[in-house]
C-alpha cells in the first residue's frame, strides 16, 4: 500500500510538468536467441542424500522417526529419485504439499506412508483412499467428509490415515486446540479411519530467541494429544528442518532442505 500510494503521488506531480518529447523504447534482443542462453544442469549426488538422511537419524532422539518433506520436487532435486533413495535407505514416511505431487511419487513406487500437506478438497478424498496418502486433517469440515466417506468404503479396505493438525501459533491451518482434540477423538472412534497423527508446525525454530515460543507451540501441541486420548497408531510431530535437533522430541520429525 505504501508503494501504491508513493506511485500515485508521483504520477500526480508528474503530469504538471510541461510536456516533453520522450524517446521510444529500444528494441529488446529475443531471449529466445541461443547465444545468449547459458545451459544450466543440476547434478545430485544420491550417495549423499542417503549420507544426509543417515546422518540426521543418527543426531536427533531415538524415538524420533523420520518424515523426509519432498515436497516441490524435492525442492528441485527430484522427488521420485530423491524418495527411492531415502526409501531404500530405511525411511518410512515422506510429505508433499500437493495429492498430484503424492500420486506421482505412488506411481513411481513409493510405498511408504505420505502425508499431504494442503487442505483436502472433499472432492479429491477418493483418490487419496485410492493411493492410500495421509490427510492433513485441519478443519471439522475435512473431518466430516472423512468420515463419511470412510462409512461408504467396504470394511475390507484399508483405513483412511488422518493427521489432525493443531493451530499453535502459525495461523495456518488447522484449529484451536481443544477443537483439534475433540476431532481427533471422533477420528479415533471411527470404524475406516486411523489418526496417524497430531501436528503442527513452528513459526521460527530457526530463530534462537524465539525457542520460548517453539516450547510453548510444543506444549500447546502435546496438551492437545493429551486431551485426545490414546492414538494406538498415532504420533505427534512438529519438527521442520532448523528444529530437528533441538525439539526432536516431537515424535516425528520433518526436515526437508537439509546439509550433512
Amino acid at each position: 500500500m505504501i508503494l501504491a500510494c508513493a506511485s500515485s503521488a508521483l504520477s500526480q506531480k508528474v503530469s504538471s510538468l510541461p510536456a516533453r518529447a520522450v524517446p521510444a523504447p529500444a528494441t529488446a534482443s529475443p531471449t529466445t536467441d541461443p547465444t545468449l542462453l547459458t545451459p544450466t544442469t543440476a547434478t545430485v549426488d544420491l550417495d549423499a542424500v542417503r549420507h544426509n538422511a543417515r546422518l540426521i537419524q543418527r543426531r536427533t532422539a531415538p524415538t524420533a522417526a523420520l518424515m523426509a518433506v519432498v515436497k516441490a520436487d524435492a525442492y528441485g532435486h527430484g522427488s521420485v529419485r530423491v524418495a527411492q533413495a531415502l526409501q531404500d535407505e530405511g525411511v518410512e514416511h515422506f510429505a508433499v504439499a500437493r495429492v498430484s505431487e503424492a500420486v506421482r511419487l505412488r506411481e513411481a513406487g513409493i510405498e511408504a506412508s505420505i502425508l499431504v500437506f494442503e487442505a483436502p478438497l472433499p472432492e479429491h478424498l477418493p483418490a487419496y483412499a485410492r493411493y492410500r496418502l495421509d490427510v492433513n486433517v485441519c478443519s471439522k469440515a475435512v473431518a466430516g467428509a472423512l468420515v463419511q466417506l470412510a462409512e461408504q468404503r467396504p470394511p475390507s479396505e484399508p483405513p483412511l490415515r488422518a493427521h489432525v493438525k493443531v493451530e499453535t501459533g502459525m495461523e495456518r491451518l488447522g484449529d484451536k486446540p481443544e477443537v483439534a482434540a475433540g476431532i481427533a477423538g471422533r477420528l479415533r472412534r471411527t470404524d475406516g479411519v486411523e489418526v496417524a497423527g497430531l501436528w503442527t508446525h513452528f513459526v521460527s525454530a530457526d530463530d534462537p530467541e524465539q525457542q520460548a515460543f517453539t516450547r510453548r507451540q510444543l506444549g500447546i501441541l502435546q496438551e492437545a494429544a493429551d486431551s485426545a486420548g490414546p492414538l494406538p497408531n498415532g504420533r505427534v510431530h512438529a519438527a521442520n528442518t532448523p528444529a530437528m535437533l533441538h525439539f526432536a522430541e516431537s515424535f516425528r520429525i520433518r526436515p526437508g532442505r537439509s546439509r550433512g
